[in-house]
């Protein structure tokens, strides 16, 4: 089978190019919102499920949760270990697919943050969420936030430049709209010499009533929609994310009836 983008996209390559990766501080005020719309108390279970270098693991962590990040990334993960060895708190960390979630849990809230999700193809982003249904405690809850794609697009870029101590990054989007993926090319032109690229990633755009579709094809209610990782109401036209609080129903992650 050919590899996926994504397989050789989140390596060293990647931290190459987002050098802030490696220094950021940790998201604590994204973990306060997390944990209190999840209405989770000291010792809960929780699964960062796509936790790239950790800044969320170990921040839900600091507030007395009990956290297990997941990444099917080594080279992120290992990040995420310097990051917990620097903060003093445990996290359990797990290098695995997001596909493959039996055997883990129960959890009382599993969390996708800052669009880990969308990578797969819709059949699989399918088997990602109802993986998620399985290993939620009754009654347990998913946030899911990804990008507002539906205000992005209205503003879509083609061309992003920044600048870093030792590049200038150039970030070319194309938007397939027949399949609904965003895709990115991603170039570094160090400023000692060379180049540094990416492969180019590919992320299904999905709207929300698709969004909608794929939890309640899982079994997942949803109970709120915020416009950021923050308690702002989600506006199609201007909000940056689409955020979807949701509560596993009663009949999910059952096996189908013959």
């Amino acid at each position: 089978m050919a590899e996926r983008w994504y397989q050789s996209f989140f390596d060293r390559r990647y931290l190459d190019f987002y050098p802030s990766l490696r220094s950021a501080p940790i998201a604590s005020d994204d973990a306060a919102f997390v944990a209190r719309v999840l209405e989770l108390e000291p010792g809960a279970s929780l699964l960062d499920l796509g936790c790239g270098t950790g800044r969320h693991s170990v921040a839900l962590a600091q507030l007395g949760l009990r956290v297990t990040g997941l990444d099917l990334s080594e080279d992120l993960l290992a990040q995420a270990r310097a990051t917990e060895a620097a903060s003093g708190i445990a996290v359990r960390w797990i290098q695995r697919d997001m596909r493959e979630l039996d055997g883990l849990g129960p959890f009382d809230a599993v969390v996708s943050l800052y669009t880990a999700f969308g990578f797969l193809g819709e059949a699989e982003d399918r088997r990602v969420l109802a993986g998620v249904a399985r290993i939620l405690r009754p009654g347990g809850r998913f946030l899911l936030d990804l990008t507002n794609f539906l205000g992005y697009l209205a503003r879509f870029p083609p061309e992003v430049w920044h600048e870093s101590p030792d590049a200038v990054h150039r970030e070319r989007n194309r938007y397939e709209p027949e399949r609904g993926v965003l895709v990115t090319e991603r170039t570094a032109y160090l400023k000692q010499g060379g180049t540094l690229e990416l492969p180019a990633s590919h992320v299904r755009a999905y709207l929300p009533h698709e969004v909608r579709a794929l939890l309640a094809a899982a079994g997942l209610e949803i109970e709120a929609v915020f416009g950021a990782l923050a308690p702002t109401p989600y506006r199609w036209e201007s909000s940056p994310n689409q955020v979807y609080l949701c509560r596993l129903g009663s009949h999910a992650g059952s096996p189908p009836v013959a």
